[in-house]
């Protein structure tokens, strides 16, 4: 059975759009945003769910199927996508890159088997466990976050002996994998700030890279930081509803005010935006004054301050929540959007990649 993890709470719904989706009353037929099916099947193909295939087979983009999986991370210069997908092959977990200049999408790393009950503790894993969050370091470093992952009925935790706890992985341009920071305590143990294996992670959901070789990560609620020598801190007054990522190192979070709103807090200056209403909306930063956003029946590109989408911004969905492309329907991963730039987004659909640009 395929495992999907418990999306954390996201809090924000663009305050101005309403039903109607928030572009100022552009009607679809004038949209501007341009949509392009850049891997996976046309459409959400009929027995592709469970097909031997799926996140196992590497070669051109348009004849894979994507494993299932929530996390996206685009490398800076804007070409190429990087992904965590569940093998329906081995059940096993990779992460794989798609080169949009190549069109083709190779394996990079695989996780490893599940630890033998007898294995002596601390367990040493050799690779990850359960992919949660993807970003890259500006030195091309990708860090994996390896976290529980949950199919929301009593399975049990493979995570309960020292050596497999939560914890980010680092690989290495020439494909070396080693640990950043966490895995000596189990799962339950209380969330604390320290270096390396000295950190304790709850639950992982998401992973920003900042400018500085860091990543900002969200950890049950909390922001943290952790810095490319393996060093973890909790931000000050982090208590936050989602993190999200951007190009260029930007990341913005969400805070509760007194009175019940919430605000857009930018990292790491804690600079506060616009006001947004409480709903489970994903959110992508595309630049300092833009975002897309998850409105009610569409998707947005908005103003970050008004919450007001741009003329012609609006891309809707059908009555099943899926985006329409030359007639074919794709079910949309809503974690895992994000943006290239601030005209162009990409967004994991259930077995491929769609490409947004606004123009």
């Amino acid at each position: 059975m395929q495992l999907h993890k418990l999306s954390p709470l996201f809090v924000l719904l663009l305050a101005a759009c309403g039903g109607g989706g928030g572009d100022n009353g552009t009607p679809a037929s004038e949209s501007r945003v341009l949509l392009e099916r850049v891997a996976g099947p046309a459409g959400d193909r009929p027995g592709a769910a469970t097909d031997p295939t799926r996140g196992c087979v590497d070669g051109p983009a348009s004849d894979i199927l994507l494993g299932g999986g929530d996390a996206l991370a685009i490398a800076a210069n804007g070409q190429t996508l990087y992904l965590d997908e569940h093998g329906m092959c081995d059940g096993r977990y990779r992460i794989r890159q798609l080169d949009l200049a190549t069109g083709r999408v190779t394996t990079l790393a695989t996780s490893a088997g599940r630890p033998a009950p007898d294995a002596p503790v601390p367990v040493q894993l050799p690779s990850f466990l359960t992919p949660t969050a993807l970003a890259q370091a500006p030195d091309g470093t990708l860090l994996i976050a390896d976290s529980e992952v949950f199919s929301g009925g009593p399975a049990l935790s493979w995570r309960t002996r020292p050596g497999l706890g939560h914890g980010v992985w680092a690989l290495a341009p020439d494909g070396a994998l080693r640990q950043v920071a966490g895995f000596a305590q189990p799962t339950g143990t209380p969330m604390a700030d320290g270096t390396g294996p000295g950190a304790v992670f709850a639950s992982i959901t998401a992973l920003c890279a900042d400018a500085q070789g860091g990543v900002y990560l969200e950890d049950l609620g909390r922001v943290r930081r952790l810095t490319a020598d393996g060093k973890v801190q909790t931000l000050a007054g982090a208590q936050a509803h989602g993190l999200y990522c951007g190009p260029a190192g930007q990341a913005l979070t969400t805070t509760r005010q007194a009175d019940g709103t919430y605000r857009l807090a930018a990292l790491p200056s804690g600079q506060t935006l616009g006001a947004w209403d409480a709903a489970s909306t994903p959110y992508a930063p595309a630049s300092a004054r833009t975002a897309w956003a998850w409105a009610p029946g569409a998707l947005v590109l908005a103003d970050l301050e008004s919450g007001k989408g741009l003329p012609g911004a609006r891309v809707p969905l059908n009555t099943s929540g899926a985006l329409q492309i030359a007639g074919q329907a794709y079910t949309p991963t809503r974690e895992a959007l994000r943006a290239a730039s601030g005209e162009v987004a990409y967004l994991r659909t259930a077995y491929g990649i769609v490409r947004m640009t606004y123009r």
